[in-house]
């Protein structure tokens, strides 16, 4: 086990203590909210392309929202009035513990597999990346979730292209793939001199908001494609390091 493991384990603990002192209707709360928002942004993104934006709707959103419920819940408990103890089952109780540690966990491995996809030069999280990627709950979940979920390959495959600013140059002076780095999409990338910068300055968040980018990630034969000589190229380099 590693420190990851620890920690989910610990979170799930006071996960589930905290949705059950607060029953099931407080719970769903969280996840409604971050529904809500999620949706939003995922509609925003789609319209305007800016993922920054996107991502502040669906988790500042999500926060103000659940601020809203909560205080329209805490109105109408008043305006009820009190009984003097706690009336909520035992049944809510449990639910409500169940609940709040499902859609917590979530938001918790989400932020771990995005972690994952930080590159190893970046914030120095290699040991972090490392921990992660070897804990028995992490490989749980992406057996279970994560790989039957088209999206997030589709992800990895992104950020595994983008990991090193200089690997679509390297993958353009092989004689196999210079059919692949013909293409128009392609080529646009390796010689946009934009792009070529967000790449050095490891800025992801403007880099897959570029048109470019985004085309390339909606064409999945493409993605395919480069995706499978990146891995070599990946395999490749370390390799290399291993070696004496």
């Amino acid at each position: 086990m590693t420190y990851t493991d620890y920690g989910v384990a610990i979170t799930g603990i006071i996960f589930f203590i905290s949705g059950f002192r607060r029953g099931l209707c407080r719970v769903l709360i969280g996840p409604i909210a971050l529904a809500l928002c999620s949706i939003t942004a995922i509609i925003y993104y789609d319209i305007t392309g800016n993922i920054l934006n996107a991502l502040i709707i669906a988790f500042i959103g999500t926060m103000i929202l659940s601020l809203a419920f909560r205080l329209v819940l805490i109105i109408g408990k008043s305006t009820i009035g009190k009984t003097g103890k706690s009336t909520t089952l035992v049944l809510s109780r449990v639910l409500g513990g169940v609940v709040n540690l499902a859609w917590k966990w979530g938001v918790l491995f989400g932020i771990l597999f995005l972690l994952t996809l930080i590159p190893f030069n970046a914030l120095n999280l290699g040991t972090v990346k490392d921990d992660i990627n070897g804990s028995v709950s992490f490989s749980l979940l992406n057996q279970i979730v994560l790989s039957r979920i088209p999206q997030t390959q589709k992800i990895k495959q992104a950020f595994r292209v983008l990991e090193n600013p200089k690997k679509l140059q390297a993958l353009s002076t092989r004689p196999e793939c210079k059919e692949l780095m013909s293409d128009p999409k392609i080529k646009g990338i390796t010689e946009d001199q934009e792009i070529q910068t967000l790449m050095d300055n490891q800025d992801y968040i403007k880099l897959l908001s570029h048109p470019k980018i985004k085309a390339l990630l909606k064409d999945d034969n493409l993605m395919e494609k480069l995706t499978r000589f990146s891995e070599s190229f990946f395999r490749e380099n370390s390799a290399e390091k291993a070696a004496p």
